[in-house]
């Protein structure tokens, strides 16, 4: 038995430290392109029932330093006043659109109408998206992420508050884009975030948009660059002016019925990239699960393969921070880790049997 435990932990311990050595070389060797001409951007926001958010970002928004850009919003069934606030945008600012939707066909879920709706408003190819609940860190966002590549990934992470759930999310937020963009940047571009995200409309009218999971809740980010981002037609933007920031939640029932969401989609990846996400997933999982068994038998092999790995975490998690354009490599790094193993059980087993996920 011992034997066993062994193989599966110095097994699952090569291959983490392989994934991290990756991500470390990959994220590192990051460099900005020089700055090229910057092409006509549509910025898309959906909403519904988010006036306290829209009142704080949409003015970030429009207050945009970029030459030539349009703001649209798609108000989908508002009933908090957010009509009349953007419709009273719509008179001041010439570059302002509203898209209302009063009713959503049964056919497709709300949020990917929504999101379909504003790129048929959009007067340009080039189309930036964003959330309500998300702030740019700079007025310089939209410049930098609209390069003239089909795709471009940004970062979103989310904004430090108080406590140990903010920490956790922020922690997971970081792993989960460690993991995108490293991939990216190795020309294995498998999602993005709505958040931060930008693509061709073109390429949106062209595939159909979301015809092919337009009743699947979530996807309207991932599952639409894990379709049609390739190594030759995405590209990854980071650092500080292009990074945006996104409301947390505050409470571990509302943070974990979104990570279901998200994770729910995973199952409609390509093959080849669940295969890559399992592989990293299950190591992770098997690594602390081995490991734990194995203290009493082993402990010194235990304890040098987690000092290696936990320092190969530290500094992919430093090196990422620096190019993100936010510095977060936590003290509780090591209990941070070991919960995560939790929360991916728990939120991988009730994701696998969830049917009733919504938007909003």
């Amino acid at each position: 038995m011992v034997a066993y435990l062994m193989f599966v932990f110095g097994f699952c311990a090569l291959v983490q430290i392989l994934f991290l050595l990756v991500y470390l070389i990959s994220i590192g060797f990051y460099k900005k392109k020089e700055k090229r001409e910057q092409s006509p951007v549509s910025i898309i926001v959906c909403t519904r029932n988010e006036i306290d958010n829209l009142r704080q970002n949409i003015p970030l928004l429009l207050e945009q330093d970029h030459p030539n850009f349009e703001l649209i919003v798609v108000n989908d069934q508002s009933s908090d006043g957010t009509y009349e606030y953007l419709h009273g945008l719509k008179k001041q600012f010439t570059n302002f659109k509203l898209v209302q939707i009063d009713s959503v066909p049964n056919h497709i879920q709300s949020k990917k109408y929504a999101i379909t709706l504003g790129v048929k408003a959009a007067s340009n190819n080039k189309l930036l998206f964003t959330d309500a609940d998300c702030t740019p860190n700079s007025i310089k966002w939209a410049s930098e992420m609209t390069v003239e590549n089909s795709f471009v990934i940004g970062v979103s992470l989310y904004s430090k508050r108080r406590g140990f759930l903010n920490l956790f999310i922020r922690f997971e937020t970081y792993l989960t884009a460690i993991q995108y963009v490293g991939n990216a940047l190795l020309g294995k571009p498998y999602m993005g975030v709505g958040r931060n995200l930008s693509y061709d409309k073109r390429l949106f009218i062209e595939n159909n948009g979301f015809n092919k999971f337009q009743g699947i809740v979530g996807g309207d980010d991932d599952l639409f660059v894990n379709q049609h981002a390739t190594r030759k037609n995405s590209e990854v933007v980071l650092g500080e002016e292009s990074l945006v920031y996104s409301k947390p939640k505050t409470s571990i029932r509302s943070f974990f019925i979104q990570k279901i969401r998200h994770l729910s989609v995973g199952k409609y990846y390509k093959f080849s990239d669940k295969i890559i996400l399992a592989h990293f997933a299950l190591s992770y999982i098997m690594f602390w699960i081995s490991g734990i068994s194995l203290v009493f038998f082993e402990p010194s092999t235990v304890l040098i393969a987690f000092s290696i790995r936990l320092g190969l975490l530290i500094a992919v998690f430093y090196i990422a921070s620096k190019r993100f354009g936010e510095r977060f490599v936590p003290l509780m790094l090591p209990v941070l880790d070991f919960l995560y193993v939790i929360y991916y059980i728990s939120g991988g087993i009730v994701s696998a049997f969830s049917k009733k996920v919504r938007w909003n």
